[in-house]
């Protein structure tokens, strides 16, 4: 695969990418509520620890295209923030670089993936921020991603690598499944990419994945772990479906 063909196949790879499949044309996630046990039973967050709490916590829209800027964004988590009294919890990091900022990596909300040529490779980059906020406008948190494809022609390699920058939830709506309802997404989001990429790719390529996060929160490695999981769900889907390409396990990296 050579010239045209080669540069056919970046530009499907970034169609693939920036499809918010995920998400309705006003960047809405579809919305869920579990009012009920049998609500929760059904759902990703049906082994949560605190059950009683997630069934009476208020319902939240998640999405990718919050209704403010990111200056307005950036104020409203700062007053959040300091205006806290109650118990802050272990929800801090303890040894990361990062702190406990809630703006770790995140410049900006989710943006249009592009292309970036480096050593003969092309990458396809792309930043999600997934938001979540209650039906009446309180602000919940957010989860900031990054994505990251590698297609090296020579070699017939792909490399889809994901990291999982801040997953950061609001002092009053923590220890309620929160945080795990935007891992989950961010694991649906991804793995439709990841499966999207390896069905796109010709025969002979071989596809290998790995997942980057920071560990150093109380609900951090519980968030990311339901990232992994999901793209581990989707790479054994990608290998019943007979796909063209061979496909790696994903690897996952706490080393952040």
């Amino acid at each position: 695969m050579a010239g045209k063909k080669f540069e056919s196949l970046v530009q499907k790879m970034l169609m693939a990418v920036d499809r918010d499949d995920c998400f309705d044309e006003s960047g809405v996630y579809p919305f869920f509520s579990y009012k009920t046990e049998h609500d929760l039973l059904l759902s990703p967050v049906s082994d949560h620890k605190h059950k009683k709490a997630i069934l009476k916590r208020p319902d939240a829209i998640f999405s990718i295209k919050p209704p403010f800027t990111f200056g307005e964004f950036k104020s409203k988590v700062d007053a959040i923030q300091k205006g806290w009294k109650g118990k802050k919890g272990t929800h801090e990091f303890k040894d990361s670089d990062s702190g406990s900022d809630p703006f770790y990596w995140l410049c900006d909300f989710t943006g249009s993936a592009y292309i970036d040529k480096m050593d003969g490779d092309s990458w396809i980059h792309k930043r999600i921020v997934v938001f979540a906020i209650t039906t009446d406008s309180k602000y919940v948190g957010h989860i900031n991603f990054d994505l990251s494809i590698c297609l090296d022609e020579t070699d017939k390699r792909a490399f889809f690598q994901s990291d999982v920058h801040i997953v950061w939830v609001a002092p009053e709506f923590r220890g309620v499944g929160y945080g795990a309802d935007l891992g989950n997404i961010a694991g649906e989001v991804l793995g439709g990419i990841y499966a999207a990429v390896a069905e796109l790719l010709p025969k002979n390529w071989v596809l290998d994945s790995i997942l980057c996060a920071d560990y150093d929160t109380a609900g951090g490695e519980a968030v990311v772990g339901k990232v992994y999981d999901e793209l581990v769900a989707t790479f054994e889907q990608i290998e019943d479906s007979g796909c063209k390409c061979r496909v790696s396990e994903p690897m996952l990296d706490s080393g952040f």
